[in-house]
């Protein structure tokens, strides 16, 4: 028997299709994991992972997960992967212009509001929005739309950071006790240019380190054309610090409307019970290995914060691996809604029990540059030029010395290339 390519993400080996389907349907029931009446989830902007620090609103009761990658590191075709819990190929979202091909009739937005919840949407949606629709489009399965860039966005004299997060905890403070409520948000921080918020604007805040891989000594193992990256110039040195600031400063905003929104949660009697999750849509390069840029398989576009505030589960670390595409899987089993066809897996034995969903995550490039495996020691990938590239995160986390031509990691190179041709379109 065939393994699909679902099967061989999540690390079922040979488990027989049947027994997959047992757990598979097993889990989206109310008896598995319990259904939460109110689900948040919150979508940054480009946010690494390492600037999660920033956000000491997360640190107490938030579990926080430290392997969670991104399927593409790209914002349209991400959000559109999160909305569909499906990879960029099979939602046919390729880059920021083609978000308009997403299918919309069938999201987590349709299935949550299919199982009695009222949703609702406030901030970025999908890039481009609202396409040649027309301003007054509200796509399927929302019933609250807020979305920037349709007539209900109106931010006014306000910080969009401050709206997004007002809104919210008004919308919660407006909906009954006893209707569910499915509460998206899409703050556009800390998108450069990172303009704070006013009153952060001077503000100081503890930034992380640099990595090692920043401003690289030697990219010459780097894939083309990555290797032939020119030393950061005295001008791209200075606006690094004046970037990381202003990306600092304006998560000072998110960290404060993540305090607004958990009052609302709290005062309604909607905190206990809420299941939130904070993520992002993908990272950016600001001189690590040279490069400034998101779309690459580093760590640094790849690698997102997923930090989930779980009812009943108390704050830790969470090494376990999660890929983006598990988001949709996840919120249907807590609102008790039909599962979607996705290529995620629910996280909720690993949040609950810390028992493993996966042992690889897929990374693309939309289907063009690259593709990637992320393991939980090895990051793998093939690019369309020919190059490869291969890291033992266990001993190099920042990437500093691709072995992939290194005959000490010669079968490692082999196992994960046969198991990343299976996986790929």
């Amino acid at each position: 028997m065939s393994i699909t390519r679902r099967e061989l993400l999540a690390g079922v080996g040979a488990a027989t299709v049947s027994s997959v389907v047992a757990s598979v349907i097993g889990r989206s029931r109310a008896g598995a994991v319990g259904h939460s009446s109110t689900i948040v989830v919150i979508v940054a902007d480009d946010m690494r992972f390492d600037f999660r620090k920033v956000l000491t609103n997360l640190d107490a009761g938030w579990i926080d997960c430290t392997a969670a990658s991104i399927e593409t590191p790209l914002c349209g075709p991400a959000r559109a992967g999160l909305f569909r819990g499906t990879y960029s190929y099979r939602t046919g979202v390729t880059n920021n212009a083609t978000t308009y091909n997403m299918p919309d009739n069938d999201t987590i937005a349709t299935r949550i509001k299919g199982a009695g919840y009222r949703t609702v949407l406030i901030g970025k949606y999908l890039n481009g929005y609202p396409w040649t629709k027309g301003r007054t489009y509200v796509p399927p399965g929302w019933e609250g739309w807020y979305a920037a860039g349709s007539t209900s966005w109106k931010p006014g004299a306000l910080h969009t950071t401050d709206y997004v997060f007002g809104l919210a905890a008004s919308q919660v403070r407006a909906t009954p006790a006893t209707t569910p409520l499915f509460l998206y948000l899409g703050p556009q921080a800390p998108h450069l240019p990172a303009t704070p918020p006013a009153r952060f604007a001077s503000s100081p805040v503890t930034l992380p380190d640099k990595p090692p891989s920043f401003n690289e000594a030697d990219v010459t193992d780097k894939p083309p054309p990555d290797n032939a990256a020119k030393p950061l110039t005295q001008t791209q040195l200075a606006q690094v610090e004046v970037d990381r600031l202003n990306i600092g400063r304006s998560l000072l905003g998110v960290n404060e409307g993540l305090a607004t929104l958990v009052a609302a949660l709290a005062d309604t009697g909607r905190l206990a019970g809420a299941a939130m999750f904070f993520t992002s849509d993908n990272g950016y390069l600001l001189g690590e290995h040279r490069l400034f840029k998101k779309g690459e398989p580093y760590e640094e576009p790849s690698r997102i914060p997923f930090l989930v505030r779980w009812p009943g589960a108390a704050g830790r670390t969470e090494p376990g691996l999660i890929s983006s595409v598990d988001l949709s899987a996840t919120l249907c089993a807590l609102a008790g809604a039909a599962r979607p066809s996705t290529d995620g897996v629910d996280l909720s034995p690993l949040l609950t029990t810390g028992t493993a969903v996966r042992d690889a995550a897929y990374i693309e490039a939309a289907g063009t540059a690259w593709d990637a495996l992320r393991t939980t020691q090895f990051k793998y990938a093939e690019y369309k030029n020919g190059g490869r590239a291969l890291y033992d995160l266990a001993v190099d986390p920042y990437e500093m010395v691709n072995r992939a031509n290194d005959p000490a990691y010669a079968a490692t190179r082999t196992a994960l290339a046969g198991r990343l041709a299976t996986l790929k379109l």
